[in-house]
């Protein structure tokens, strides 16, 4: 039986029951969940249905979870059951069904549906839950013996929603058992793995830490996929199923090693690794220092790292792309259509980590030298860490390389180092339970604040709730009313502005925002008289801005389709910020766009605004808007109906905002800028209407000026800037000539300061030179021109002396000159420190004054040192 039946019949099991199939939710949690970085189990995008954020599409519900989690990231590829992406198979209740349902049915699946022998499956439940115990025993006729009651078996995550929970044990047999009395939840063996924990919603953790009943109980369980198909397929581990050994096959074909236990842990964790990343990657997550993005760059760089230990010294990741793709794509069809995308980011981010791992070679080389001559030869622990964090160089390449130069590394201090830094990430994270509350004023309101902006912008209404606060004589509102025209900031639109006003009071609104419930709050300033719940009032937009904002808004969606015309197919929305100024838009892609591809996309866009096309909207149900080619954004979750808004014949898109009825109305628009804002992310900025307008007359402005101060019509400014740029370079040409023959001359005059000493032929001079670079250069020159010779050269910039010494290589091995030393004497005598090789040093000083002492003490350093 095959991965792909056994989750497709778990799905049909529950659909047939009249659960609601939810397709899996992206791994990238919903933008107002705060709490989590990835969707890191089945219940997780569930949480606004059990807490009342949001009404559920159904009471029954069931579906396949891809979920990552990398807090064990370490185990992975060691262990058999350590995986960073998982799939979790959960059936859900809110308000409906309760534990006999859920207990009956869990045992029917596992033993009638996909044929485990009862005599294999074990159950523990919580000691005090007599109620799931007697389903057990007299519904599915289970033995006492095969039911273990445990303490832990109590699901719960600080306050509010919990209950006990009743889990499902594979036994292995006592052949895999530590002693005869070994039972689930030992952690000293591998006889019993947990496939199925059934958790019981019935209480309320109160602030006293008392348990009260909830008003409605709810069910939540969840059964890993990989462990499953390891047990019904009968495999050692969860690698060896249909889930990973395609991916491990693709892994012995490109590297010609089979799979075994020298290659096994390297090939689990690039399987592994390879899947979060493509699955990530496809639902819009980007590599980057950060966040998420810095998850999947440390996937990548671990998969890469164990790719070096099989041979694999070039970019492979992206070849393996196509045998994850290949393997899910039945269940994940979307797979396949991002394919090219993915193995794109891949390969870039594989190049951009070799790179790294070159430069990071380069610096550890550099720290071995400095410590080459010490006494403990130990690479610091805060070196070792540096090179990790901020270059990805990988601690055992560190140990290694430190090696083979007879160096140790502290390893205490690099994971010292380590835990300062997690705990810096941990105070950075201010998550909380996700449970948003709206404003406490508001919390007994439930009716309200219907949205009426998409035909109007005024509307007189009734005010349901308000809140005033007096700070220092001005003072702030928040109200709700029982309907609305003005738009609360949604899907990077920004909120409208306006009034709300009567005979007794007026009111500027500045912002609106959705609480957690969907209700709109409006918030500004009394600018004058009362106001209170039951008013009525005038709310209405300012019509000027919103007009504004819808140019840009529908500007987006052209520009956003305009990308994909012109870059491909893989390009998705990853963000945008639509005001009455200006939009902004971030998008996918793996490279800066060329000025031919942005003129291309600009010209494009505003042939359609020139068509006049007209913008329609719809609500249509969602699956009917996807197959009419409606294009729906990442990280955004859709209801069964959605509103749908077209620009012609040529963009479609899932959309909540207000448009113009057509895009003549835009005038023209203007892209500003585009570059990028992190791995796999670019951003343009543009302007349309009157912004674009008032854009192209300052720039027209700005051209009439420079021609004013060129003294030439605007028609030929270009030339003149020409001209003026050829002049600019022969005169350049000029004084680089000029400052050639000065800088010859001024060397022909410090060359007559070379003396014989003792037969070796010694310059010590000072030169005008602002820097060590300029001075180098000095020495260089000087060098090549008198290549058997002591040359010592010094200068400085007013505060700081600058030091050189150059010792060629045959007095060197005639006489043992050092000119490391020659120039630690020196700099002592300037108040400085420095050194280097035998035939190169450089040093700096503190004291100007001292330069000529310590040129002049150059010949009686040679002396000693040909002498000792």
């Amino acid at each position: 039986m095959k991965a792909n039946e056994i989750r497709k019949l778990f799905i049909d099991f529950f659909a047939n029951k009249e659960h609601y199939v939810l397709p899996s939710h992206s791994l990238i949690p919903d933008k107002d969940d705060k709490t989590l970085l990835w969707i890191n189990s089945g219940m997780a995008p569930l949480k606004k249905y059990y807490s009342k954020q949001a009404e559920p599409p159904a009471k029954r519900m069931v579906n396949s979870q891809k979920c990552i989690r990398t807090n064990d990231i370490e185990n992975v590829g060691k262990t058999d059951r350590h995986q960073t992406m998982f799939e979790m198979l959960g059936s859900f209740s809110i308000g409906d069904y309760f534990k006999k349902e859920a207990i009956v049915w869990a045992w029917e699946f596992l033993t009638e549906v996909v044929k485990l022998d009862p005599k294999d499956l074990v159950v523990t439940i919580n000691p005090e839950d007599e109620e799931a115990y007697g389903f057990w025993i007299n519904e599915v006729g289970l033995s006492p013996d095969k039911i273990y009651r445990d303490p832990d078996n109590f699901w719960e995550i600080g306050l509010g929603p919990c209950g006990p929970d009743s889990e499902i044990y594979y036994d292995k047999g006592a052949e895999h058992g530590c002693q005869p009395e070994c039972r689930p939840g030992c952690d000293e063996c591998s006889r019993f793995l947990e496939i199925w924990n059934l958790v019981f919603t019935q209480y309320n953790r109160e602030a006293d830490g008392s348990l009260t009943d909830l008003p409605y109980q709810n069910i939540d369980t969840g059964m890993g996929l990989e462990r499953l198909v390891s047990v019904i397929q009968e495999t050692p581990s969860n690698y060896e199923t249909d889930l990973f050994m395609p991916i491990i096959q693709g892994i012995e074909t490109l590297t010609h090693h089979s799979y075994n236990d020298e290659t096994r842990m390297a090939m689990r964790v690039i399987a592994d690794h390879l899947r979060s990343v493509t699955f990530a990657v496809a639902d819009g997550a980007m590599p980057s220092n950060e966040g998420r993005g810095y998850i999947i760059r440390r996937l990548l760089r671990r998969a890469v790292r164990y790719g070096r230990t099989l041979g694999l010294n070039q970019p492979f990741l992206h070849v393996l792309v196509n045998y994850v793709v290949k393997n899910m794509e039945e269940h994940y069809t979307y797979l396949s259509e991002k394919q090219s995308f993915v193995e794109r980011i891949v390969l870039a981010e594989e190049e951009r980590f070799l790179h790294t791992l070159e430069e990071g070679e380069k610096l550890l080389n550099q720290l071995i030298i400095q410590i080459a001559d010490s006494d403990s030869r130990i690479v610091n622990g805060q070196d070792a860490f540096q090179l990790y964090d901020t270059y990805g160089f990988p601690l055992e390449l560190t140990i290694e390389m430190a090696g083979e130069a007879n160096c140790t590394v502290d390893i205490a201090g690099f994971n010292e180092a380590m835990e300062a830094q997690r705990q810096r990430a941990r105070s950075a994270f201010k998550g909380g339970d996700g449970n948003i509350v709206a404003d406490e004023v508001f919390l007994d309101v439930t009716d309200g604040d219907l949205f009426t902006g998409y035909t109007t912008s005024c509307e007189t209404a009734t005010v349901l709730a308000v809140d005033i606060e007096d700070n220092e004589g001005v003072q702030s509102v928040k109200l709700l009313l029982e309907k609305t025209p003005f738009y609360a900031t949604s899907g990077g639109q920004s909120t409208d502005y306006g009034r709300i006003y009567n005979d007794f009071c007026d009111i500027k609104i500045t912002n609106v925002r959705k609480l957690a419930d969907g209700r709109i709050l409006h918030e500004g300033k009394l600018l004058w008289g009362t106001i209170a719940a039951g008013d009525t009032v005038e709310a209405t937009v300012d019509e000027n801005r919103r007009q504004a904002i819808r140019i840009h808004h529908t500007c987006t969606h052209l520009l956003h389709k305009a990308l994909k015309n012109v870059l491909g197919n893989h390009i998705n929305q990853a963000g945008s910020d639509v005001s009455a100024d200006r939009l902004r838009f971030d998008f996918t892609h793996f490279e800066g766009l060329t000025e031919e591809e942005l003129n291309r996309i600009q010209e494009e866009v505003n042939e359609q605004i020139f068509r006049a096309l007209p913008v329609i909207t719809e609500e249509l149900p969602v699956d009917v808007a996807i197959e009419r080619g409606a294009t729906a954004l990442f990280g955004e979750k859709y209801g069964d109906k959605v509103r749908v808004v077209s620009a012609g014949d040529y963009s479609m898109e899932l959309c909540g905002g207000t448009h113009l009825t057509n895009t003549g109305e835009a005038g023209f628009m203007i892209i500003l800028s585009e570059g990028s804002i992190g791995s796999g992310i670019r951003r343009i900025e543009a302007i349309a209407g009157k912004a674009a307008y008032q854009y192209a007359m300052e720039q027209m402005n700005l051209l009439q000026d420079i021609g004013v101060a060129l003294k030439v019509n605007t028609d030929d400014i270009i030339k003149k800037i020409q001209d003026l740029q050829s002049e600019n370079t022969k005169l350049l040409s000029q004084n680089q000539e000029m400052q050639q023959r000065m800088f010859t001359a001024s060397l022909n005059k410090i060359e007559e300061k070379f003396s014989d000493v003792e037969g070796i032929q010694v310059l010590a001079a000072q030169v005008e030179a602002p820097d060590m670079n300029t001075l180098r250069q000095f020495g260089d020159t000087l060098r090549a021109r008198n290549p058997e010779s002591v040359i010592a050269l010094g200068s400085t910039d007013g505060t700081k002396v600058f030091l050189i010494v150059s010792v060629s290589d045959s007095l060197i091995k005639e006489h043992q000159l050092h000119a490391g030393q020659i120039i630690k004497e020196m700099a002592k005598i300037c108040g400085g420190g420095g050194g280097g090789r035998p035939n190169m040093a450089q040093a700096g000083g503190k004291n100007p004054a001292a330069i000529t002492s310590a040129l002049e003490s150059v010949h009686k350093f040679v002396i000693a040192q040909k002498n000792n």
